[in-house]
This record gives structure tokens, C-alpha cells and sequence, in this order.
């Protein structure tokens, strides 16, 4: 046993393993949440960002490249068009964007962004791309809200908990 003035380093290094694994399981069920997401409605990359003890939004959970727009915008609750949509509590979906070239052998084509909303207060926002054009629409759209608005007792619960 370790000990240095009544402190047990052997019990740290558990506390330690026990918060990194917690850590961990977190992520991975944030990284299930994007799962579940997709099996509803196709992408090809996403986002999840929730708010931090800040009130700053934070990506926890990605898939592929993750996706935001304008990142360089610096708004209340964070960097980029989640920010902002965040703050309005609004979905946006912008069905054909032209980004050029410069953006590699993928540009995304298709954006859709909804805020995850705990009663009625901004907790996330959820970022979805694809490389095709359209395909997202009202439809999509509804689906996305429908699930975020099953999953976001769920989310709330994990960040009560990381607190």
C-alpha cells in the first residue's frame, strides 16, 4: 500500500480507473445515440454537442469528419452555426449547399441541424451531413426532432450525472 500523509494512492488510482471508465461509457453511449440516429435517417457524418458546465456547447460524440458550419462565428453559447441555432432554439435544413472544391474529394451537400430541447431548455444541438444534395427534407427533419425529443431525458440524465 501507498500512503502519504493519510492519503492512499492505491484508492486514487481506483477513483481514477473508475471516473475514466465511467468517461468512457459515457461516450459510448453517446456514440450509440449518433447509431440510433442513423438507423432512422442516412448520413454521412454528425455531431453531437451538448452543453458544458459553461454553457458552452461541446462535441462529445462524432461520426466521420462531425460537422458544423462557420466555426470561426464566435455566439453565447459556443463557435459556428450550432451556436446560433442553439441559442434560437431552431432547426435548420439546407438541402443543397455549394461549398467548392476546396473543400475535398466529399463536400457536404446536405445539412441539417436540430436543437435538443429538455423541457423546453437547450441542452444539445445535433448536426447531420451528407455528400448527396436533398437528402435531407421535412420528412427526415420530423424524424430527427421525434428522436431527439425521446432521447433528450436520456442525455439530460448522463449530464446531471457528469456533473
Amino acid at each position: 500500500m501507498y500512503e502519504y500523509d493519510g492519503i492512499d494512492f492505491n484508492q486514487m488510482g481506483d477513483t481514477s480507473v473508475e471516473t475514466l471508465e465511467t468517461e468512457q461509457a459515457t461516450t459510448a453511449i453517446y456514440e450509440d445515440i449518433l447509431a440510433i440516429v442513423k438507423s432512422a435517417v442516412d448520413f454521412n457524418s454528425a455531431s453531437l454537442l451538448l452543453l458544458s458546465k459553461k454553457k458552452k456547447l461541446q462535441t462529445v460524440a462524432q461520426f466521420g469528419e462531425g460537422c458544423n458550419f462557420i466555426n470561426s462565428m464566435r455566439f453565447k453559447m459556443g463557435n459556428g452555426l450550432s451556436a446560433w441555432l442553439a441559442q434560437r432554439k431552431r432547426t435548420i435544413c439546407l438541402s443543397d449547399i455549394h461549398r467548392g472544391a476546396r473543400h475535398g474529394h466529399n463536400p457536404i451537400r446536405s445539412f441539417v441541424a436540430a436543437p435538443i430541447l429538455f423541457q423546453e431548455n437547450v441542452i444539445g444541438i445535433l448536426n447531420l451531413a451528407h455528400i448527396l444534395p436533398n437528402a435531407f427534407g421535412p420528412e427526415e427533419v420530423e424524424t430527427i426532432e421525434e428522436l431527439l425529443t425521446s432521447i433528450a431525458p436520456r442525455i439530460n440524465s448522463l449530464m446531471s450525472n457528469e456533473s
